[in-house]
């Protein structure tokens, strides 16, 4: 009674455990770590500011919470070239504009209220015209279900959200950057430390290995399919997925820090700053292009 009322002995375990014992068997950073770039509250005043000092943002982030969980890389880069940044990514919300769509599915929003949201998305992007727009999504799972009410209305609506996007973004700002999803865990939503330790003590204290459910990792593979950028010179595509393969064809989901990610499709912030090598290109030209301006004034 007591292991069941207490939710399983792994549980108590890791709790119970003194000092940092249980980091030291998974180093993780907390999920509080990204909630500091959750700009859903604050879209209103201009999302989270990051490196800004009352600059105008150069580079500004849209997504769900798959945009939150760039944060800690975004605000790494952004200090390292000195590149103002805002998170106007927003949980549960499509980072597509609705636009001629007449059905997305959004957390707790009405189809108004998306577009109202879009409406204030666009005033700052309109007002700031910056060097890089930057989304991310878990694409694989809103491809078929949040823009129609059938898996092959909403793949198709999907396709036409993401053209107008990077159509009216690619007028707005020098250039759009469109992040693809990494491979997905093969594990519960939430919290992951405790399956991830069943399963180490159950593979005789080895980190066990994962290989992506093939379904959803079609389907993610599907979705970046769909980004179809003929003719669009200024957006460009990046895979963050190989990142996160090892040489067998499994999952790379922990380092020499720790496990990366915190759910089963989520980067933490350890995770997070794997990109850095992927995004950093882009905020290496921003600096260029700012410093050469500031040098012909």
């Amino acid at each position: 009674l007591v292991i069941v009322s207490q939710k399983g002995f792994e549980e108590v375990f890791l709790r119970k455990l003194p000092g940092n014992a249980a980091s030291s068997i998974f180093r993780r950073p907390e999920i509080a770590s990204l909630r500091k770039y959750n700009a859903t509250s604050r879209l209103r005043d201009g999302g989270v500011m990051i490196n800004s000092t009352n600059d105008i943002p150069r580079c500004v982030v849209l997504g769900s919470s798959h945009g939150t969980m760039l944060g800690p890389v975004v605000d790494s880069l952004s200090r390292m070239y000195n590149v103002p940044c805002a998170m106007l990514n927003q949980d549960g919300t499509a980072a597509f504009f609705a636009g001629t769509n007449s059905y997305v599915k959004a957390r707790g929003l009405d189809n108004k209220e998306k577009r109202a949201r879009d409406i204030i998305v666009k005033n700052f992007i309109s007002r700031w015209n910056p060097d890089l727009v930057i989304i991310a999504g878990r694409w694989g799972w809103e491809m078929p279900k949040d823009w129609g009410r059938r898996p092959e209305n909403s793949i198709a609506s999907f396709q036409e959200a993401f053209q107008e996007t990077c159509r009216w973004l690619g007028d707005h700002c020098s250039r759009v950057l469109v992040v693809g999803q990494v491979p997905e865990l093969p594990l519960h939503d939430g919290d992951n430390t405790i399956e991830i330790f069943k399963l180490y003590r159950a593979n005789g204290y080895v980190m066990p290995k994962f290989q992506e459910d093939p379904d959803r990792g079609s389907m993610r593979s599907k979705a970046l399919s769909m980004f179809n950028i003929q003719g669009m010179t200024n957006v460009t595509i990046v895979d963050p997925s190989p990142i996160f393969r090892n040489a067998d064809g499994s999952i790379r989901y922990f380092n020499d820090q720790g496990v990366m990610y915190y759910d089963s499709h989520h980067l933490n912030s350890s995770g997070s700053l794997e990109l850095l090598p992927l995004l950093e290109p882009f905020f290496k030209e921003i600096s260029r292009h700012r410093a050469e301006k500031h040098a012909s004034l």
